[in-house]
């Protein structure tokens, strides 16, 4: 199945927001600690996000074949 492009883009962004969000949340800690948390966070973030975008798309995708709908793509 081909994926649409936005699911990159959507798993893209949501990880950006993870890697920042964490680094704010742990100013405190030394640096390589809080950015290879930041780097894992991200990479669990940007997983999740793909997985879930990618099963919206699909779910749409069927509503639509199941109203009968063309399939365009």
């Amino acid at each position: 199945m081909k994926a649409s492009t936005w699911v990159p883009v959507v798993s893209f962004l949501v990880s950006l927001g993870a890697f920042v969000l964490t680094r704010m949340l742990t100013r405190g800690l030394p640096w390589w600690l809080s950015v290879g948390l930041a780097v894992v966070a991200m990479l669990l973030a940007g997983r999740l996000a793909a997985v879930a975008a990618a099963d919206v798309l699909l779910r749409v995708r069927r509503r639509a074949q199941a109203r009968g709908a063309v399939n365009r793509s």
